[in-house]
């Protein structure tokens, strides 16, 4: 590059030393300040691709020209034809200018942008604009006299072929140091096109200029819509928290990490969908350990900026949120992606779980009054069991006594026909004349996957995926069972329990989720004795991991020396081998219906344990659940009748 070219050349040959901003921009001391700019009192900005300048302590700006002439320099640069910069500029300001007045006066295109929620302050001071249809820039521009041909399609107003690019549509200019850098249009169809021949462009990155924050939206409307409400707040600090937007999703420059180099934090508030999500994510890593995700509501309708900060109604019910709210999302943010906390950090992430978060009740009295609050996000419980004694039967009751709370159940052994087996037995004991609607109904929040083998990293893709059928993020993952997700990693089996069980910690914590994922335990472990945390197979991490282990067992299958077991009562024991809120050691007793597969609370079931016992005495006797079943309901049509 040339010194003719090369703007920070250019500076060092008078003796300026330059420093990288954010982006195009490079910064120097201010040599338009009245008082020379003495060290931190202020800095010159200046965009290396146009030479455009502005200093915000002197409020002097200018372009290459008006640059070269303090230096005492004349620009010798020669452009091709129709390529000088310094003409493409004022024929964009003059199109910029001009939409901007046909804009006001269409009152259906200004309504339009109001009822977005852009104020008139805002509309005003970024200039957005409006082409009718059939009107076109390269017959009305002021100074078009002074244009040729060439130059306008150097603009981007007039394509190749000597069209109009802009027809009936709104126009959003692209402002640098005080210039029209770029326009973009909003089609009538909703599509948005930048003007011919231009780069993807950050929007509204001047504001990054002295930000020790700044928030990422998606797109131009939802950009200044935030910046509008904090600006408006009165408060230093979010007034100057910088607001830029993204043309989409996973449209930005390559140069778009250097933006935020002078930044502090970075607020990834993207759209709350899948696409949103993944390249948040993929920004997220790019940016490092500064940046935050904003989470918005997830549920339906779909809530962007535009409507999480408009008046709520029926229509948008996510609306009626203020600059208050969006502080309060950043400091959500900056606590989830915190790994350094203090005191008081730690105590706002306290106040958060208690009352957005109340721990998950198990169902089981005795059991859930030592559990108490219950199980967190965040948390592990891992049961363990031997082969046989239960644990799919145990999570299907769980699945069920968290009706009412959002469920994913991964089951990795069980098809969703044997899961819903397990579940219209369950609930047809504790609605005995329930019809089918109502049993699918009291299940609303459940989702079952079936996959036979899962991979690291998709079970996250399940969470979002429930978020996205659903509306919101699920509570409680279920997962049936360890040895098989460790199936999905690499290494020996000690290996792969000990990755997966680190990885379902990882989930728990990042998905702000609680997870329930049965173990095996070795073959050492006798049948139907208490187990203990040791006796986990395959891995040592299990127990260092979990925050509850819980060991089921069965007395039922204690056998004798001829190998056969004793009398079914439907006995099933819980011992608290690990405990995150005490209790260690405590066996708590639980009944298992073998007919109808309810698991209930031995010492506090009531009439519900005396109903087990009776379906267990029918069982021994031989008779089958669904000759049980059609009895059951026939008694119970007849009582319901009387």
């Amino acid at each position: 590059m040339s010194e003719e070219t090369d703007l920070v050349g250019y500076l060092v040959s008078k003796g300026i030393s330059a420093h990288r901003a954010s982006g195009m921009e490079v910064t120097v001391h201010c040599f338009f300040c009245p008082d020379g700019d003495p060290k931190g009192k202020g800095k010159l900005y200046l965009n290396t691709e146009t030479w455009l300048f502005d200093c915000k302590r002197c409020e002097e700006q200018g372009n290459r020209k008006k640059l070269m002439d303090h230096f005492g320099d004349v620009d010798t640069v020669e452009y091709v034809p129709g390529t000088d910069p310094a003409k493409r500029l004022r024929i964009l300001r003059e199109a910029t200018d001009l939409a901007h007045d046909m804009l006001l006066g269409n009152e259906e295109k200004l309504t339009y942008l109001l009822e977005r929620g852009l104020t008139p302050e805002t509309i005003e001071r970024k200039k957005y604009g409006y082409v009718p249809q059939n009107v076109g820039f390269s017959d009305n521009l002021p100074g078009r006299g002074n244009y040729t041909w060439k130059e306008l399609i150097h603009a981007g107003l007039v394509t190749a072929g000597g069209t109009e690019f802009f027809n009936n549509s709104l126009l959003i200019p692209y402002w640098s140091h005080g210039q029209v850098v770029s326009i973009r249009e909003k089609k009538t169809d909703g599509k948005y096109r930048t003007c011919g021949g231009d780069q993807t462009r950050v929007y509204n990155a001047d504001s990054l200029r002295g930000a020790s924050d700044v928030i990422v939206t998606e797109g131009e409307f939802d950009c200044d819509i935030v910046e509008q409400n904090l600006l408006g707040s009165g408060i230093p600090k979010m007034m100057s928290t910088a607001v830029v937007g993204l043309p989409g999703a996973g449209s930005w420059p390559a140069s778009l990490v250097d933006y935020f180099d002078q930044t502090h934090r970075v607020f990834l508030g993207l759209d709350p969908d899948d696409t949103g999500d993944k390249y948040a994510d993929k920004l997220a890593v790019e940016i490092g350990n500064r940046a935050r995700k904003i989470l918005l509501p997830t549920d339906l309708p779909k809530c962007d900026w535009t409507e999480y900060l408009r008046p709520r109604s029926p229509q948008h019910p996510h609306g009626g949120h203020g600059w208050r709210d969006v502080q309060a999302l950043m400091a959500d943010a900056d606590l989830l992606g915190k790994r350094m906390f203090s005191v008081s950090d730690a105590h706002a992430k306290w106040d958060q779980r208690q009352s957005t978060a109340p721990g998950l009740q198990l169902g089981w009295p005795a059991l859930d009054a030592i559990l108490r609050p219950g199980l967190k996000q965040g948390q592990i419980m891992i049961p363990l069991a031997k082969t046989g004694a239960g644990k799919s039967i145990f999570l299907s009751n769980i699945a069920h006594n968290l009706a009412d709370r959002y469920v994913l159940y991964v089951s990795l052994e069980l098809t969703a026909e044997e899961i819903f087996e397990h579940l219209r037995r369950i609930h047809r004991f504790w609605f005995p004349t329930a019809s089918d609607d109502e049993r699918d109904l009291y299940y609303a929040n459940l989702r079952i996957v079936d996959q036979n083998r899962i991979g690291k990293g998709d079970l996250k893709e399940y969470i979002r995926e429930y978020a996205e059928l659903v509306g919101r993020a699920p509570e409680v993952v279920i997962v049936d069972y360890l040895q098989y997700y460790s199936r999905g990693f690499r290494g020996d089996q000690y290996t792969r329990v000990s990755d997966a069980t680190m990885e379902l910690k990882a989930v728990a914590k990042e998905s702000a989720v609680a997870i329930i994922c049965p173990s095996q335990v070795n073959r050492g472990a006798e049948d139907g004795k208490p187990l203990t945390a040791a006796d986990a197979r395959d891995s040592g991490v299990i127990e260092e991991t979990g925050d509850f282990v819980l060991a089921l067992f069965r007395p039922d299958q204690i056998t004798n020396k001829d190998g056969e077991m004793g009398f079914q009562s439907g006995q099933f024991n819980a011992l608290l081998a690990k405990s995150r809120h005490g209790g260690k050691g405590r066996v708590f007793s639980l009944k298992m219906s073998l007919m109808s597969l309810v698991i209930v609370d031995a010492k506090f079931g009531g009439k519900a344990t005396q109903r087990v016992e009776q379906e267990n005495a029918l069982y021994r006797q031989g008779v089958h659940y669904d000759d049980y079943r059609k009895q059951t309901t026939e008694a119970a049509a007849q009582r319901t009748l009387v």
